[in-house]
This record gives structure tokens, C-alpha cells and sequence, in this order.
């Protein structure tokens, strides 16, 4: 949920931002979030790869860091072109993140509650997004661009920094014995 929250938020100022700071209208919003939706459709399958060998809580704990690294510089990001660049550092994390997590939801329930589980960590996502919202509100409201930026990094780092604790509370395994397909491509 602390990611979840960490990039809704973000997701929301930015958008802000680039209407009020930079005057983009909408399409050209879009142009700024489109290197990292294009990062985020093709790099979920080679990343996992990555995490299979590095392991489930250290690429989360990677995954973090780059969501954080991503709010922080977005605070000092000085033209669109670079906050495009740092949205794709958002999509690497995502890209890492949103398959371990449906992945460790998938492992820790058996076939016939799945549904019922993706149920609940649809809705946890659901509440976490909404959080985060109107915590970047606030933050962005109250103090500025630069404060609701470091606020959301925060809530990443914490988010990622506990998301270990919860594979080991769900007793999830960190590398996964490989799929058949995956194990015949690492030959």
C-alpha cells in the first residue's frame, strides 16, 4: 500500500505541476508520461528475470530506492523533458513492484480463494491510491511542489523498506523455483 500511495500521489501533483508550473495542457502532459507507460509495457517480463536472481526482497528494497529517487528529483526537475526522464525511473519500480506483489498474492492462497485474495489487494491498492492522493494534496497545498515531492519519497522508502517484513510475514519465498519456461530460457 505505501507504494501504491507514493505513486498515486506523485501521479496527481505531477499532473498539477505541469499544468500550473510548466502550462502543459493535457496532451502534452501526456507526452511526459508516455516514456515511462511505454517503460512499464515491456519491462516487467525482462525485470523479472533480475528479480528471480537477486531475489524478491532485494529488488523490492531496489524498487524503493528508485521511486524515491524518482519523487526527489522530480523536486528539482527543471524542464518536462526531464521530469519524463524520471517518470521512467517510476516505471522501472512499478515494472519491478506489481508483479511480486500479484505474484506473492497468487503463492499465499490456494485456487479456490484466489479470486477473493486479488479481491483484497485490489482494494488494499484501491485505499493506498487514495491515501496517497490526498496526503500529496495536502503536502502540495499546505507547503509547495518540493515538499509534497520529499513527503511521497518518504512514504516510498517507508513503503519499500517494509515491504520484506511482509514477504517474510506472508511466508513468501524470495527466488521462487522458476516456471518450466523460464527454467529452460536460463539454460
Amino acid at each position: 500500500m505505501g507504494s501504491t500511495a507514493a505513486e498515486a500521489g506523485i501521479g496527481i501533483v505531477l499532473l498539477i505541476h505541469l499544468q500550473k508550473h510548466f502550462g502543459l495542457g493535457v496532451i502534452e502532459a501526456a507526452w511526459v508520461f508516455l516514456p515511462g507507460a511505454i517503460a512499464l509495457a515491456v519491462l516487467p517480463k525482462p525485470l523479472h528475470v533480475v528479480v528471480v536472481r537477486i531475489g524478491r526482497r532485494r529488488a523490492l528494497l531496489i524498487a524503493a530506492g528508485l521511486s524515491c529517487a524518482f519523487a526527489v528529483g522530480l523536486a528539482f526537475a527543471p524542464t518536462p523533458t526531464v521530469i519524463g526522464i524520471l517518470w521512467v525511473l517510476s516505471a522501472v519500480a512499478w515494472a519491478i513492484v506489481m508483479p511480486v506483489e500479484q505474484a506473492v498474492v497468487a503463492e499465499s492462497t490456494g485456487r479456490s480463494r484466489f479470486g477473493a485474495a486479488m479481491g483484497a489487494y485490489e482494494a488494499a491498492a484501491l485505499a493506498g491510491g487514495a491515501v496517497g492522493t490526498a496526503l500529496a494534496g495536502i503536502a502540495y497545498e499546505v507547503g509547495s511542489w518540493q515538499v509534497a515531492c520529499v513527503v511521497l519519497a518518504a512514504i516510498a522508502l517507508l513503503g519499500g523498506l517494509a515491504a520484506p517484513w511482509a514477504l517474510r510475514a506472508m511466508d513468501a519465498a524470495d527466488r521462487p523455483a522458476p516456471m518450466v519456461a523460464e527454467a529452460g530460457e536460463a539454460s
